[in-house]
Order: structure tokens, then sequence, then C-alpha cells
């Protein structure tokens, strides 16, 4: 919204649907006129509620940007937080792994640095600079 600057209200009310699967089905049961969905959240949703495609329209999407880290706690050794990376990174090749990660969308888990949520950050940067950090 603010790339297109479109600040002040772009919707007549917004509603806190709770979670994204829930903003589906309000859209797909006419509660509501539009949402904003996680691009895997929808895709899951399409694939497992295949009915819910002809009851959406999808009019526009803003990306792509880098998908979400896995995180752990600080409390985690290096030794630990390497380890846990070296499994994320090769389980795609274990028995089984590419099926468990295909039901969530995901081909495979890479290795990331904090340069490759700069797109991110700029997308915050942008939103503050134009006081826009709640929807209205």
């Amino acid at each position: 919204m603010v790339s297109i600057g479109e600040i002040d209200g772009f919707f007549s009310e917004v509603i806190n649907a709770g979670f994204h699967e829930e903003s589906i089905r309000m859209v797909a049961d006419g509660r509501v006129d539009a949402s904003a969905i996680d691009s895997q959240v929808l895709a899951i949703e399409m694939r497992d509620q295949p009915e819910l495609s002809d009851r959406r329209k999808i009019i526009d999407s803003v990306g792509p940007s880098t998908i979400q880290p896995v995180a752990v706690s600080k409390r985690f050794d290096q030794r630990s937080r390497n380890t846990v990376r070296d499994v994320l990174i090769e389980f795609d090749k274990t028995p089984g792994g590419r099926d468990m990660l295909a039901l969530g969308t995901v081909e495979r888990w890479v290795g990331a640095e904090p340069a490759d949520y700069d797109d991110i950050r700029r997308m915050v940067e942008a939103c503050e600079a134009a006081d826009f950090m709640e929807i209205r």
C-alpha cells in the first residue's frame, strides 16, 4: 500500500480475523470483500480446500520478499545452532524429508545471512517514513 501511495485507508473497515485461514474463509463466504493473505498459507488452503478457489480472486500481490526465517533461542550455543541449521539444510535429502516439506509447500531450506532480509527492512523503513505502521 505504501508503494502505491495508499496510506489513508484503502478499506472502509478493517477487521482482525485472527489468522490467514479465517480470512480466506471470510472472503469465500462473502463476510468481507478482501483480505491480505500470506502466499504460502493461500497455496496450502487452495490445495487442501480446492472448492474455495472459485470463490476468491487474487487482485494483486506484494513481493516477492525473503521468506520467514527459522529462529532459535539465544540460549543455544553456536555448535547447537550450527547443528540445527545443517539438519534443516539437508532435510530435503533425507528419506521422507522432501515429502514432509512439500506438505507445507516448502521445497528446501537454505542458509541465510542478515543481509538477505534487507528487503524486509526497506519495507519497514518505507512504512515508518510514511507513518503507516498500522492498517487503517
